[in-house]
């Protein structure tokens, strides 16, 4: 069912909204779908139906976008490129540097972090570090740590 039925709009109410939707700029939606002026516009936006109708329109019009490669696309195509599959980027420094960045998405880097941990309680300073380093640990799925003396 389109939008202009489930909601009960006229042509230009539904023209107002796939622009709005697209642009976000209530004039250039305005005329475009025939109104006189912006006034027109933020007039339509106070209308319940014309929210609503919004609403639904915003998710399919990002999936026609192609302004913003989503994470999936990038990781797509940094894999073409590792693999040669993308003309002009044969070199193979080019293709190591996408093989990087493809393995920073994913996460698949240790991180390390040294830290003076004087406390004599171990489990202590590994739940602090733990708690410091969540943020990285929700990006690389998993977190441990070590607590070995560095230099002795």
């Amino acid at each position: 069912m389109t939008i202009r039925r489930r909601y009960k709009l006229t042509k230009r109410q539904a023209s107002f909204v796939s622009h709005y939707a697209s642009s976000g700029i209530v004039s250039e939606a305005s005329l475009k779908a025939g109104y006189a002026g912006a006034q027109e516009g933020h007039r339509l936006l106070k209308q319940e139906k014309i929210r609503l109708a919004l609403q639904d329109a915003r998710p399919s019009v990002r999936r026609k976008t192609v302004a913003i490669a989503d994470r999936g696309e990038r990781q797509e195509w940094l894999t073409r490129i590792i693999r040669g599959h993308e003309s002009g980027m044969e070199d193979p420094a080019v293709r190591l540097k996408a093989c990087d960045m493809l393995c920073r998405m994913q996460g698949d880097y240790v991180i390390r972090v040294e830290a003076d941990v004087t406390a004599i309680d171990k489990t202590a300073a590994r739940e602090r570090l733990t708690r410091l380093l969540r943020g990285t640990a929700e990006r690389a799925g998993a977190i441990t740590v070590d607590l070995e003396p560095i230099g002795e």
